[in-house]
């Protein structure tokens, strides 16, 4: 456990917290320790889980153990994430690491991936985008894992249609239902809807990272990203999101 609180040191006496061994940091600015933990935990979460899913897993305990998804996540964390943060201290950072691997293949936990599906383009937005911006920026090139997990999220909206303000889905033989923001549900369905009476994938997948509404900015804009995405996406309907994951993985 961790708990940063932003204060004075002096407030450390008056609540004497770390008396008792509670792992507490005293802090000036807590911006960086929540810039960590959002873009290393919620963003490995956040990358993993449309990836996952599509891939036939349900829990992320599944997630972790089966040797391509946990490849892909612990990949994602330490070739892309870490890399992208501009925060210096690489022992605090490879340490949350260890520790957010850990967490995510603690057996007692059943966490099943669907409801960490819930409203994923926001949480995309603020956990894995800015990771993907920043490594492309620092980089001059895209970080391949946080493009494929961006390309399985809008994959995912393609799969089915809104009944009763929720994206009714199938994977497989099942049907499960995706939470999101009503307005990006209905965008982006309209925009597949595009795709299926013949809109080339290329140009449904500039639509969809055009929405500015949705990411903050036109995302067609990034160097070469509406390229890689597209390429995932043509792909993914090809052969599906195991096949491909599969093939990235050897």
């Amino acid at each position: 456990h961790l708990w940063v609180i932003e204060g004075p040191e002096t407030l450390a006496a008056r609540l004497p917290f770390r008396e008792i061994g509670l792992n507490i940091i005293w802090t000036a600015d807590q911006r960086k320790y929540r810039e960590r933990k959002v873009r290393i935990l919620n963003g490995a979460h956040t990358t993993g889980i449309p990836v996952s899913y599509q891939y036939g897993l349900d829990t992320v305990k599944e997630m972790m153990d089966n040797p391509v998804t946990g490849n892909f996540v612990r990949q994602a964390i330490y070739q892309e994430i870490l890399p992208a943060l501009a925060d210096s201290d690489r022992e605090a950072l490879d340490n949350l690491a260890a520790e957010v691997i850990n967490r995510f293949n603690n057996p007692y936990i059943k966490h099943y991936l669907l409801s960490i599906l819930l409203n994923s383009s926001s949480k995309y937005r603020a956990r894995v985008l800015p990771s993907l911006l920043d490594y492309q920026q620092k980089y001059q090139k895209l970080p391949r894992r946080l493009v494929f997990a961006l390309s399985c999220l809008l994959n995912v909206y393609s799969l089915g249609e809104i009944v009763a303000g929720k994206l009714t889905c199938k994977r497989d033989k099942t049907e499960f239902a995706m939470q999101d923001d009503l307005a990006t549900l209905e965008l982006f369905t309209a925009i597949w809807q595009e795709y299926q009476q013949g809109l080339p994938l290329e140009q449904v997948t500039a639509k969809l990272l055009g929405a500015v509404q949705v990411w903050g900015q036109d995302l067609n804009k990034v160097p070469h990203l509406t390229e890689a995405v597209s390429k995932f996406l043509i792909e993914i309907k090809a052969l599906g999101v195991k096949a491909v994951l599969d093939n990235m993985q050897k």
